[in-house]
């Protein structure tokens, strides 16, 4: 239900249809990895450019996860595991968006920091490429 709900509302006002693509990709992360592919990218097309944008200044980062899933990666454990989970989950989501990654942009990642990740996440929204994604400079 939230993935209809963020593909029917993805194009209404910016904020509003940000918070429902969040709400319905953490919605996801319980399913099996089939299931999560096809719907997070039927999220990530649904929304408009300004619900990408409005998904950067909401600071996904500081998204509280309503899955178990997502609150293992992310809110609880060891910096290590937080970092893991968060390193796999943002390579799912950049495949989903840019299709398969090569093995230095997944290294690039599997190596940045909980901070650096958490910055990766943000750009992922509204970058338009892979490199964009990686480095910081080239998201603007």
């Amino acid at each position: 239900m939230a993935v209809f709900s963020a593909m029917a509302h993805g194009r209404g006002e910016p904020h509003a249809s940000a918070q429902i693509a969040l709400a319905a990709i953490a919605a996801c992360a319980d399913l099996d990895a089939d299931r999560i592919t096809l719907y997070v990218d039927l999220v990530l097309n649904s929304i408009s450019e300004a619900a990408r944008r409005a998904l950067q200044i909401m600071k996904p980062a500081n998204y509280e996860f309503q899955s178990e899933f997502a609150r293992h990666y992310f809110s609880h454990g060891k910096a290590e595991g937080k970092a893991e989970g968060k390193a796999e989950l943002l390579i799912k989501l950049a495949t989903l968006k840019f299709g398969p990654l090569p093995d230095a942009a997944q290294q690039r990642i599997r190596a940045a920091t909980a901070s650096e990740l958490d910055q990766m996440a943000e750009r992922l929204f509204v970058a338009g490429t892979l490199d964009a994604v990686l480095t910081p400079d080239l998201h603007a």
